[in-house]
C-alpha cells in the first residue's frame, strides 16, 4: 500500500536538472532544531539521561553540511536527521520530519532518504561464503539497471509505462549513469554502482539526501567522481555528508557538526574537523601508552614482538608468482604478472577498482578455482605449489581481514570475543578448541586494544552483540593472533573508527620479520608503515605497472 501511494508521488516529477527545489543563494533555514531541545530515544522513561541535551542544530540552504566524528555520536546525529529519535519540546510544522520547513508542504516519510554506502553483515547472523562469486551467476544477476530503476518506481510492470522510463532517464542523466542504463547492475563497478545507488535513491524525490561513507574502498579517482556527483546534486537536493573522524572532506563542504562525547555536540566550519581529529588522537595516544609517537606494549607483548627494522631480502619465500595469466574469454583479468613475497617485506597492493587486484589475491588465498589448475610453476605458496596444499591448511598458514570477511563472519552463533579470534588459528569460522596458550595469548592481545575498563570477562563478551568498530576490531586480531607468515590486509580498516585504525596500524607498526604483510589499499597514508620501509606492487586493467621492491 506504502508503495503505491509513493508511486502516485512520483508520477508527476517535481525536480530536474534545470529546476531547483531551493535556492542555492537564499539564507533561509532548511532545517531548524531550536536551541535548548533535548534529544531522547522513542520509549524511555522520564528522567532517562538524554542523547543530546541542547542540540539547536539550524541548516541555512546556502550551507553544505558535514557530520564527522566516532561511531556512537555520529551515529546517534544521523538517527536524529532520520527523526529515529523524540525531540523535547516538540517545536516544528507538521509531518514526518518536524525540523524541515517549507513554505509549500509538510514533509513526507521520503523526505529524508538515507543512502549508506557501508554494507551490513548478512541479515540471517549465518556465515556466507564470500568465495561463491567465482563459481556461480544467477538469473537475477542480469537485471540491469533500468530495470531496476523502472520496479523501484513500480514493481508492477504492467503500469510504469513510458513516464516511468522516462523519469528513470531523467535520473540517470542527472547522477551521470544513463550511458549504464542496459548494463547489469552487478557488472557495475564500485563507483559506478555507487552513482546508480545515488540514482535508485533520488528516485523518491527526497529534500534531503544523507550520504554516509560514500567514499570509502575508493581509488582517488572514485572519490573525486563520486564528491563531483554529490556537488553537481545539491543544485537540486540538500545534501549532510557523512564521514569517519580523521577523513578528507570534499572542498564543498562549508559546516561540520560532531559529537565527540555523550551529549556533547560541537559546530564549526570546514577545517575544524581537522584541530578536533588532532585532540582525539593526542587522547588516544594517551591512553595507550605513546612516548614520542612510539608504542608501549605491555611487557608479554613486548618480549614477543621485535621492532621493525630494514626487511631482510634473504627472508623466506612465502609467495612466488611468475607469468600469472587469468582470463575470462576475451576478458585478460591477470596478464603475466610476476610477484614474490618473503618474511619481512611488507607490500602494498595498489590499483583502480577492477585492476585486478582481488581476483590476484584470490589465487594466494586459494579461493580461487584457477589457482588449482595453473601450472605448478607459475603459483607456489610457502615453497610448494598451490596445488599440493589444502585449502584450509592455507588458511591457518595465512592471516586474513577483509570487509568481505567482516560482512560474511557468522553472528547466530553466539561466538564469544574469545572464541571468535580463536577461529584464526586454523582460519575457520566456527569454535574449536584452543590450548592454555592460546588462550592466554588471545586475553593479552584483547587488552592491548580494549585497554579500558578493565574487564576480566571481556573475553566472554558475545561477539554479535559487539558493534560494527568492534566486530572489525576482533576480526583484525582474528587474523594477527596466529603470527601468520604471511599476513593479508585487504582494507582493513573499512568498518573502523578512526581511533581504533590508530591502535591497529601501531601494532602492525611493532610486527617483526617474522612475517611478509600485504596490504590492499588505495590511499599510500593508509598504510602503517612510512613510504620509505614497503615495497609497491600497482595493477591496472591486469598488467603490473609499478613495482618498487625494498
Amino acid at each position: 500500500m506504502f508503495n503505491r501511494l509513493l508511486i502516485r508521488s512520483l508520477r508527476t516529477p517535481r525536480y530536474s536538472p534545470s529546476c531547483r527545489l531551493i535556492s542555492i543563494n537564499s539564507t533561509a533555514p532548511t532545517f531548524r532544531i531550536p536551541p535548548n531541545t533535548a534529544v531522547h530515544r522513542f520509549g524511555d522513561h522520564k528522567g532517562t539521561h538524554p542523547l543530546f541535551r541542547d542540540l539547536g542544530w539550524t541548516i541555512q540552504s546556502n550551507e553544505r553540511w558535514a557530520v564527522v566524528g566516532g561511531g556512537s555520536g555520529r551515529k546517534s546525529l544521523v538517527e536524529v536527521l532520520l527523526n529515529h529519535h523524540r525531540l523535547s519540546p516538540y517545536v516544528g510544522p507538521p509531518g514526518r520530519h518536524p525540523f524541515l520547513y517549507s513554505e509549500t508542504e509538510p514533509s513526507s516519510p521520503s523526505s529524508i532518504y538515507h543512502l549508506k554506502f557501508s554494507t551490513p553483515p548478512s541479515p540471517s547472523g549465518d556465515f556466507s561464503d564470500y568465495t561463491a562469486r567465482y563459481h556461480t551467476l544467477h538469473e537475477s544477476d542480469r537485471l540491469t539497471l533500468l530495470e531496476k530503476m523502472l520496479w523501484a518506481l513500480d514493481p508492477d510492470p504492467l503500469t510504469g509505462g513510458k513516464k516511468g522510463g522516462e523519469r528513470a532517464r531523467e535520473v540517470a542523466k542527472l547522477v551521470g549513469v544513463e550511458h549504464l542504463l542496459d548494463t547489469p547492475f552487478v557488472g557495475l563497478s564500485n563507483g559506478q554502482t555507487r552513482r546508480a545507488r545515488m540514482a535508485l535513491g533520488l528516485l523518491s524525490d527526497p529534500k534531503f539526501l544523507v550520504v554516509e561513507e560514500p567514499f570509502a574502498g575508493l581509488d582517488p579517482a572514485g572519490r573525486k567522481d563520486i564528491s563531483d556527483v554529490l556537488y553537481k546534486l545539491q543544485e537540486t537536493i540538500r545534501i549532510i555528508l557523512v564521514v569517519r573522524g580523521g577523513e578528507s572532506l570534499p572542498s564543498w563542504v562549508t559546516n561540520v557538526i560532531e559529537s565527540p562525547s555523550d551529549g556533547q555536540v560541537r559546530f564549526g566550519v570546514r577545517g575544524d574537523e581537522k584541530e578536533w581529529w588532532a585532540e582525539r588522537m593526542s587522547r588516544i595516544k594517551s591512553e595507550i601508552g605513546l612516548i614520542d609517537g612510539k608504542a608501549g606494549p605491555d611487557e608479554q607483548e613486548r618480549r614477543e614482538q621485535s621492532s621493525m627494522e630494514t626487511p631482510s631480502a634473504q627472508g623466506k619465500t612465502v609467495v612466488e608468482l611468475k607469468d600469472v595469466d587469468i582470463h575470462y574469454g576475451p576478458k585478460r583479468v591477470l596478464d603475466s604478472v610476476d610477484w614474490t613475497i618473503r618474511t619481512g617485506t611488507r607490500w602494498h597492493l595498489s590499483g583502480s577498482n577492477g585492476s585486478g587486484k582481488t581476483t590476484l589475491l584470490s589465487l594466494i588465498l586459494g579461493d580461487h578455482p584457477r589457482s588449482f589448475s595453473l601450472p605448478a610453476q607459475s603459483i607456489k605458496l610457502f615453497g610448494r605449489p598451490r596445488r599440493q596444499i589444502a585449502t584450509p591448511i592455507l588458511g591457518s598458514l595465512i592471516g586474513h581481514c577483509s570487509p568481505e570477511i567482516f560482512k560474511s563472519f557468522p553472528r547466530s552463533t553466539g561466538l564469544s570475543l574469545e572464541e571468535a579470534i580463536g577461529t584464526g588459528y586454523l582460519g575457520i569460522y566456527s569454535r574449536r578448541a584452543l590450548s592454555d596458550e592460546q588462550t592466554t595469548r588471545i586475553r593479552t592481545v584483547l587488552r592491548s586494544f580494549f585497554p579500558s575498563p578493565a574487564d576480566s570477562s571481556l573475553g566472554d563478551r558475545k561477539f554479535a552483540e559487539q558493534s560494527p568498530n568492534d566486530q572489525s576490531v576482533i576480526l583484525f586480531i582474528r587474523s594477527i593472533i596466529h603470527s601468520p607468515e604471511l599476513l593479508i590486509l585487504d582494507e582493513p580498516f573499512a568498518f573502523m573508527e578512526q581511533d581504533s585504525i590508530e591502535r591497529c596500524r601501531l601494532y602492525l607498526d611493532r610486527l617483526g620479520d617474522r612475517s611478509a604483510v600485504v596490504w590492499v589499499g588505495h590511499w599510500a597514508g593508509e598504510r602503517p608503515w612510512t613510504e620509505d620501509r614497503g615495497s609497491i606492487l600497482r595493477l591496472e586493467s591486469g598488467k603490473v605497472i609499478e613495482r618498487v621492491a625494498r
